[in-house]
């Protein structure tokens, strides 16, 4: 055999390895290999709630009228969903390894790994313990609790099982669509002043406003939600003392029903804030909370 044969097939070789490690890095497993439910298949409406057990921090998603709570707190229904659509609905995956001997090294062992746990009006549904990322972009290694195997799935359960409480919790603070509202009033520096729709929106006193300022200011009202470190802790929330606010805002709707009342005290460029008869206590920036509650002089219209 000549050396450019041997050059040949060396290169042949390099090749087939380069196209064999490219089909398992995109396919993130062996070609032809069939899918495995992890978990039966669970109706997602009949979950009553999902825990999470990780490294000594327990989760608790549970369904609430109009949505979920996580851990007694309103949770952010678009992930809540998210989560029970893939753990009920969409558990399939490749297997990986067979031994217990395997578990540590896949981040699936009662160490490491993320105990999740689907409860219904009979009781709990299923139990898996979600381990590290898989080999392929966006999967994870699970197994279920009472079994040794352990699949790949093509979700990054991974990273969801790895919120922490104020990632689940919803963060929104106000949520006001500019055509809904009516009214907006504000407290900020010992000054009041209210804000009414028209046609044109004015002063309640009857000065004119600037209605391109008017405008920015329902579209930022339109979203707001939490900054920083999202939420005060409760000994925070105890330190508080919300009856003598820094600031005040109320968003009315055109009916005159209450779309938003929160009371703002100023603390080190940050402001937190809370909203009649609700306990969470939320942050924002300095700046943000300027730009909620701006000074009346750049609402007016120039004379």
């Amino acid at each position: 055999m000549t050396k450019t044969q041997l050059a040949r097939i060396a290169i042949a070789l390099v090749v087939a390895l380069f196209l064999w490690g490219l089909v398992e890095i995109l396919g993130g497993g062996p070609s032809g290999v069939d899918t495995t439910r992890v978990i039966p298949a669970i109706d997602a409406d009949a979950v009553t709630a999902i825990t999470i057990e990780r490294a000594g921090e327990t989760t608790e998603l549970a369904r609430a009228a109009g949505g979920w709570t996580v851990n007694g707190y309103r949770a952010d229904a678009p992930q809540a969903a998210e989560f029970l659509a893939v753990v009920a609905d969409s558990v399939e995956g490749t297997l990986v390894a067979q031994s217990p001997s395997s578990h540590a090294r896949l981040g699936v062992d009662a160490d490491s790994g993320a105990v999740v746990r689907l409860e219904g009006a009979d009781g709990v549904a299923a139990e898996i313990v979600v381990g590290k990322q898989g080999r392929a972009f966006s999967t994870a290694y699970v197994r279920a609790v009472d079994a040794d195997a352990v699949y790949q799935v093509p979700q990054n359960l991974t990273m969801m099982t790895r919120r922490s409480e104020a990632d689940w919790r919803d963060k929104t603070i106000v949520r006001a669509a500019p055509v809904d509202v009516g009214a907006v009033e504000v407290l900020r520096d010992g000054r009041r002043y209210r804000l009414e729709r028209g046609p044109p929106w004015a002063f309640a006193d009857g000065a004119a406003a600037d209605s391109a300022a008017v405008e920015r200011l329902l579209q930022r009202l339109a979203s707001v939600e939490t900054q920083g470190v999202y939420f005060a802790t409760p000994a925070q929330v105890d330190s508080l003392d919300f009856g003598r606010p820094d600031r005040r805002l109320i968003v009315e709707g055109r009916g005159g029903d209450i779309l938003a009342d929160l009371a703002m005290l100023d603390a080190d460029n940050r402001v937190w804030v809370r909203g009649a008869n609700v306990p969470t206590v939320f942050q924002l920036f300095e700046w943000r909370a300027n730009e909620l509650t701006p000074a009346d002089s750049t609402l007016r219209a120039a004379n």
